[in-house]
């Protein structure tokens, strides 16, 4: 049992949040008018955060968290992109693989993909199919590799119909044996057992969508406008949470401290280049974040044409900067290039560049000012 015809889009970009793709892909087949741009931008992906446990950089926080708890949905409200689209989603369960394979049959009935949590490590198409490097390197994998999402399209005795949006771009079938392992997850593997991580993982995890509302391309056209907005009103309000010893800055408050954190460790008297991989990755997450907004903007310059060129064409330039500054980084990482100068040299780009992204944020409010924001789904404590 198979939807028929299912033609996925293909080759989404390798920043792309992977349940972003197939959430897009269910959206889609459904009759909706759906951009992939939309997702990341509705769930604040673009709002850049950078936070402190104390003196020490947390990026885990930047871009890959555990989805339906995510922290930018949990601190920012705003909910899960469905939410705004006319969708009820629930984040559920089952207690048995049939029970599952029930769930995912009716769903087919209904031409509906099922959207459910997978490992890697039963993959077949994947690097960490049954390797040890996954086992070994499982507390040090990136948390986008542990937390993973696949679609199903088909179903029977043999073999599963899936759609893995990213890293892997693969249609196709798989044996049902791997796939009941895979949907079973990290928490059933014998040699992760006595790992903590996987300790409150679900087994057999399925993202379930029920239709409230039907909304029509011009509603979805409006929201992309109302998102764009919504990311550059939070860039500018520059949240500051703090709980306990952590410290989250939100949007232009995350670049300030960013900035702070770089003098800091310039005139360190015992400086040496142990924490300058932290910053690497803090800018490489920055730039990713760019990425989104500016995928947003060209759809927008596609529905909308002239009225939002101007913001394409700066914004492009304000993101070409930041990989200029993320290659550098990582190019002194390797090199181990004298610190000091090369810390003045991406200190002084870094607020050039914060001060060209703030202008830019402060301008696109006052050139949309008609635009209605994106109203949360919750309300947050600040």
């Amino acid at each position: 049992m198979e939807i028929q015809p299912f033609a996925p889009e293909r080759k989404a970009p390798y920043y792309s949040i992977c349940l972003h793709v197939i959430l897009h892909e269910r959206l889609r087949h459904e009759g909706m008018t759906s951009f992939l741009s939309l997702h990341p931008n509705l769930e604040m992906y673009s709002v850049t955060v950078y936070s402190k446990k104390k003196d020490v950089i947390n990026m885990e926080y930047g871009l890959w968290d555990e989805y339906i708890d995510s922290f930018r949905l949990s601190k920012l409200g705003y909910g899960v992109s469905p939410e705004h689209m006319g969708y009820k989603v629930e984040n559920i369960s089952f207690k048995t693989y049939e029970e599952g394979k029930a769930a995912i049959i009716h769903n087919i009935k209904n031409k509906h993909l099922s959207l459910i949590g997978a490992t890697y490590f039963h993959l077949p198409y994947s690097e960490y199919y049954h390797s040890d490097k996954y086992l070994i390197e499982y507390n040090s994998l990136h948390p986008g590799i542990i937390k993973h999402w696949i679609s199903v399209y088909g179903i029977d005795e043999q073999k599963a119909l899936i759609y893995d949006g990213v890293p892997a771009d693969y249609v196709g079938s798989i044996k049902i044996r791997d796939f009941e392992a895979c949907w079973r997850g990290d928490r059933a593997i014998k040699q992760l057992e006595k790992n903590t991580k996987v300790q409150g993982k679900k087994e057999f995890e399925m993202l379930q969508l029920y239709e409230i509302c039907k909304i029509g391309k011009s509603d979805v056209m409006k929201l992309m406008e109302s998102v764009a907005v919504t990311v550059a009103f939070e860039y500018n309000r520059g949240l500051i949470i703090r709980e306990g010893n952590d410290t989250h800055y939100f949007g232009r408050s995350a670049i300030n401290q960013l900035v702070e954190d770089l003098i800091s460790y310039k005139y360190d008297d015992h400086l040496n280049g142990g924490h300058l991989s932290d910053y690497g990755q803090a800018v490489l997450e920055i730039k990713l974040m760019r990425y989104y907004y500016l995928d947003l903007l060209k759809d927008l310059v596609m529905l909308y044409g002239s009225a939002y060129e101007e913001d394409l064409a700066w914004f492009n330039r304000i993101v070409k900067q930041w990989e200029a500054i993320s290659i550098g980084l990582m190019k002194n990482i390797m090199r181990q290039s004298p610190l000091k100068k090369f810390l003045e040299a991406t200190i002084e780009s870094v607020e050039q560049t914060k001060m060209q992204e703030n202008q830019f944020f402060i301008e696109f409010l006052q050139r949309h000012p008609q635009i209605s924001l994106v109203k949360p789904i919750k309300a947050i404590q600040i």
